[in-house]
């Protein structure tokens, strides 16, 4: 499933509202239940987008408990990063903060009967996975692109 349909996890905060953008863009989501979302393993992009208050950091302030609202997360495919820049890219970037982890569960341990997808993540395919996102997000002033990669 990794290899074909490569899942993104796409979590938003505060002012971000996750369905209007999923709307906007017309993102098919694969998934929106919880235990569905935080148990699979399998992601190759984890993107997580907040704005940026006056106030302590919201991703802080969620992290430990005191959020006046919690992430909300969603299963997309790849395949819907263009539409979903476009989307981003009417945001204000001076406020909306966005992070993007490449292979985020790639370090994690698996059981001895499941294979590593670490092979998967040659160059061209780290490339393929953030051109979308990073070449036409330079403007975002609050934008970072994190974990193992050959790129950038």
């Amino acid at each position: 499933m990794v290899k074909t349909n490569r899942p993104v996890l796409l979590t938003c905060y505060d002012r971000i509202v996750l369905w209007k953008i999923l709307y906007v863009a017309d993102i098919a989501v694969i998934t929106a239940h919880e235990p569905c979302v935080t148990q699979f393993q399998g992601y190759v992009l984890s993107i997580t987008l907040a704005h940026q208050p006056s106030q302590p950091s919201l991703v802080d302030l969620a992290s430990s408990g005191t959020s006046p609202m919690a992430p909300h997360s969603v299963m997309i495919l790849a395949k819907d990063l263009d539409s979903l820049r476009e989307t981003l890219m009417e945001e204000d970037s001076s406020t909306t903060l966005c992070t993007i982890d490449v292979a985020p569960n790639l370090e994690t341990a698996l059981p001895h009967y499941k294979d590593t997808i670490s092979a998967f993540f040659s160059e061209q395919t780290q490339e393929a996975l953030i051109s979308p996102l990073g070449k036409h997000m330079r403007g975002f002033e609050n934008f970072a692109i994190n974990g193992q990669f050959y790129l950038l």
